[in-house]
């Protein structure tokens, strides 16, 4: 089942988090998760106005793909647009070695009209 492929690693603050193995789809690691978002951390509101955005997408690497930008779109509807409390947002990565590494290879593959990655990517 679902959760016996689900170990965990306890980090500095004592707290257990689950790693999930990377072919198990975004929906299905949000359940092992306290997260809103398969794509991203929780947004953190500072006290100053600022919305700090992380990226962390499944996997070993943060890449750009057709769910983590839908996703994306609807973080910014529900948590930025709108939130007058937030005067700056700044995006940054979860994952301590890189930021993005590019577009979704297999996103890339499966894209019939290439024309269509610019607007996708963009």
């Amino acid at each position: 089942s679902f959760l016996k492929m689900i170990s965990f690693a306890s980090f500095k603050n004592g707290l257990l988090r689950p790693i999930v193995p990377a072919h198990i789809s975004p929906s299905l690691r949000l359940l092992s998760t306290n997260r809103k978002y398969a794509y991203f951390n929780d947004v953190e509101f500072k006290a100053n106005g600022v919305a700090l955005v992380r990226i962390n997408c499944p996997g070993k690497v943060n890449t750009v793909s057709n769910e983590m930008r839908s996703e994306a779109e609807k973080l910014w509807r529900d948590e930025i647009e709108g939130n007058k409390d937030v005067i700056a947002v700044v995006f940054s990565s979860a994952k301590p070695d890189n930021f993005i590494a590019g577009a979704d290879i297999n996103m890339i593959k499966t894209t019939k009209n290439k024309a269509d990655l610019k607007s996708i990517c963009m």
